[in-house]
């Protein structure tokens, strides 16, 4: 059973990664490997903390893909698997290699993670 104390944290390392991508966006939004990089961070530490919430255990990977596997039976469109897809390419990993540009702009990007997060929020309840 995970700690309430380690959902908290990572909850909070989250917003400090959406924290991060808001103001790169806001300085300079043609750095979009980098609004995705934390954007995926975002994205990977909320399902994390989701999934610590419910004792649902995982194994350590940053593919946002194999994290929603774990999520209970959903209503997930194309499109949201779609993102989650793509946003798995800017793990850490990719920040020593090339990337691929995505087809939404900094903006989009952020909208489209704050909604996948109240989504899966909303999957237990």
């Amino acid at each position: 059973m995970a700690q309430f104390n380690d959902v908290q944290a990572l909850r909070q390392r989250a917003i400090e990664d959406l924290t991060v991508a808001e103001i790169i966006l806001d300085s300079n939004d043609e750095l979009l490997a980098q609004i995705c990089f934390h954007l995926q961070q975002f994205l990977e530490k909320m399902m994390k903390a989701r999934l610590q919430e419910h004792n649902v255990a995982y194994t350590k990977t940053r593919d946002l893909v194999a994290l929603l596997k774990l999520f209970p039976e959903s209503n997930l469109c194309d499109e949201h698997q779609a993102f989650v897809s793509f946003m798995s390419l800017f793990a850490v990993e990719s920040r020593y290699g090339s990337y691929v540009m995505p087809p939404w702009d900094g903006q989009e990007l952020t909208t489209k993670s704050k909604e996948f997060v109240s989504l899966i929020d909303s999957f237990w309840d």
